[in-house]
């Protein structure tokens, strides 16, 4: 798509050259001029393309000098000026050029009686005129016929107008790109401002970078910052809401959880089990709600990265937590391209809870005698990790949604597995705050590829 900027910029330009190009053609056609010139014989009109010539060559003669006159001529090309002769009363060609005898015939025949002649000399015509100059000197002129020749009048007005219609052109181009930048920056602006907003990016503000508009573009501007306002703050009171309920949801919390440890001491042991999985359930929610709470309100909230984690320890407890569960499962766990260490920084147990959460959504979606296979490797100055499943996948148009909280494929992977689709939003929100990345893609193995890149922890640091 071609920018706003080209469009404007090409649309004004070739504009203003077509206007430049068609003035100067009408009156390269029409010969408008502001002097009075002695009125020409009617039978100019019969060759008007001769009567054209010897106009050009004595435009504006009635108003110089004999002096002024020759200089003038002496800028017609020399191949132009093979067909125009100037006689002066004594009888010499202005020029110094010697007058071939059908010009000196016709010379000899123009007079104050007749201003005007017309002859036609071996088929080929000769046209004279009378032209008296501004300090009172009589002139004569004979123009030939240039019917041989018929773009002659166009090639002279060219190398006159040429310098004109170079230094227009270049005029009305940097006019015309100076006001394409002034049309189209308020555009290019809002387009970057309406991507940061996209992003999350709540405090992205417009009027600032257009300040001193005065026009409609500033209009839109302020409108787009009162609609970054407003989103910025219903974020806010969102985020303080959930904030709030989880902080009143952990009171309760901590009561169920010290009643089911006094329980689990008191029970007996058939109930033993049943208290202990209602402990971890607890613990569960208690460690959700403690991630919600650690998690900074917007963006200008500091989330420092003040503890140091080895994904590679990391990846292969999980592993080993999860390895009950794929035998009992049938399902094929593997791991490969594991370095000895990965370091990353992180804060408290965060990250945890992201790749307990992707793991934990594979094994749900991968079928009985399925396979499983998590990978890390380092990319420059980041680690990168793969966790692939050959679970049903998900359509292509929602690898995108994956991440949105709330969002469910209506699928396979989640019409009968539950879940209310908060799983992966608060992973990437956790990823994003630790300056890495999270994304999926269809698998090789036939269902979903998560990736995870995080930044390598400096070695210096």
């Amino acid at each position: 798509m071609i920018r706003l900027f080209w469009k404007v910029f090409l649309g004004f330009w070739l504009t203003t050259i077509l206007i430049i190009l068609g003035t100067a053609l009408v009156i390269h056609k029409f010969e408008p001029s502001g002097f009075p010139r002695p009125a020409r014989a009617p039978f100019f009109n019969q060759d008007p393309h001769a009567m054209r010539l010897l106009h050009f060559a004595t435009r504006d003669a009635v108003n110089s000098t004999e002096r002024e006159f020759v200089s003038r001529l002496q800028t017609i090309p020399p191949w132009a000026l093979r067909s125009v002769f100037v006689v002066n009363p004594r009888g010499n060609d202005l020029l110094g050029r010697r007058l071939p005898e059908p010009v000196e015939q016709l010379i000899r025949d123009l007079n104050q009686r007749r201003p005007f002649l017309r002859t036609e000399i071996r088929g080929k015509p000769y046209f004279g005129r009378l032209i008296q100059l501004e300090d009172g000197q009589i002139i004569r002129m004979v123009v030939a016929s240039q019917e041989d020749e018929p773009n002659l009048l166009l090639k002279l007005f060219l190398i006159n107008l040429w310098p004109i219609l170079l230094i227009s052109v270049l005029v009305s181009g940097t006019v015309s790109y100076l006001l394409g930048r002034y049309l189209a920056r308020p555009a290019e602006v809002l387009r970057a401002a309406t991507q940061r907003l996209a992003g999350g990016d709540f405090t992205t503000r417009v009027a600032p970078e257009l300040k001193g508009r005065r026009d409609e573009m500033s209009g839109l501007a302020l409108a787009f910052d009162q609609m970054a306002e407003q989103l910025q703050q219903a974020m806010a009171t969102q985020q303080r809401l959930i904030k709030d309920v989880s902080h009143e949801l952990r009171s309760p919390l901590m009561r169920l959880q010290s009643a089911l440890g006094l329980a689990q001491q008191q029970s007996h042991e058939q109930s033993a089990e049943h208290i202990a999985k209602a402990q971890q359930a607890a613990e569960y929610l208690n460690n959700i709600i403690s991630d919600i709470l650690s998690l900074p309100i917007n963006a200008q909230e500091q989330w420092p990265l003040e503890d140091t984690i080895d994904l590679c320890g990391l990846l292969t407890a999980l592993i080993e937590e999860l390895a009950p569960l794929a035998n009992d499962k049938h399902i094929q766990l593997s791991v490969t391209s594991l370095p000895d260490e990965a370091l990353v920084q992180t804060r408290s147990n965060t990250l945890l809870g992201v790749f307990e959460n992707i793991l934990t959504n594979a094994f749900r979606h991968t079928p009985a005698d399925g396979k499983i296979v998590v990978s890390l490797q380092a990319q420059a100055d980041q680690w990168c990790i793969q966790i692939n499943d050959s679970g049903p996948g998900v359509p292509q148009e929602a690898l995108e949604k994956l991440f949105t909280p709330f969002y469910r494929t209506d699928e396979a992977r989640d019409r009968t597995q539950g879940g209310v689709g908060l799983g992966l939003s608060i992973a990437k929100r956790t990823v994003n705050l630790h300056g890495g990345d999270i994304w999926a893609k269809a698998s090789d193995l036939g269902g979903l590829c998560v990736f995870v890149r995080l930044p390598a922890k400096p070695s210096d640091a």
